[in-house]
Parts: C-alpha cells; structure tokens; sequence
C-alpha cells in the first residue's frame, strides 16, 4: 500500500476520481430499483390499469429507449383501437404528453 505521504497529487486525484466513478455507478443502479419500486406502489395504491410504456417497462424490471417506447406505443394504441379500449394521456416533461394503455394492452404486445 503506498503511503498517503509518498502519493503525487496527480496519483491521488485519480484515485479519487475512481472512488467518485464507483459511487455513482452504485447509485445509478439504486435510482433504477428506487424507480421500478415506485412504480409498482403506485400502480398498487392507486389500482392502476392504464400506463405508460416507460413507466410499464420499468414495472416489468425492462429498459427501454424512447425508440422503442414510441415504436411500441404506435403497437399498444392500434391495439387498443381493434379491441375496444381507450388510449388515455399523461403529462411528460420531455414530450409534453404521452400515451397511456390498458394493462390488458401493455400485456397483449409485451406478453405476461
């Protein structure tokens, strides 16, 4: 082990820079749990049935990129138009709104 005394500054920044870079990888994958956990209190608390495509995906313990949920969520609303359900709508920072689809949907494309 090499004294802290016997350490060049530049040793002991990249040291530090890797401790930094391992925390925020531990934290990453903490804030992915935190936010597949919140999901499915919320779909519990409030007898949820209709989600969106993230917020489904997340549930399902999925990723999904904002592609993918766009591609998927074209697949989820034709669905739901040929087997008599409604799309709804939810409020999204990013896209202003997005759609929203019976779980009977969400499971009939994704698959239980």
């Amino acid at each position: 082990m090499v004294k802290k005394e016997d350490m060049s500054p530049a040793k002991a920044l990249l040291i530090a820079v890797q401790q930094i870079v391992e925390h925020e990888q531990i934290l990453a994958k903490h804030d992915h749990r935190l936010m597949a956990m919140e999901a499915r209190l919320t779909a519990v608390d409030e007898g949820a049935q209709y989600f969106t495509i993230l917020a489904y995906a997340r549930i399902r313990g999925m990723k999904i990129d904002n592609k993918t949920a766009q591609v998927d969520g074209m697949r989820r609303a034709r669905w739901s138009r040929e087997n008599g359900y409604p799309v709804g709508h939810a409020p999204d920072a990013r896209f202003g709104t997005v759609g929203t689809y019976h779980i009977d949907a969400l499971d009939a494309v994704f698959g239980k």
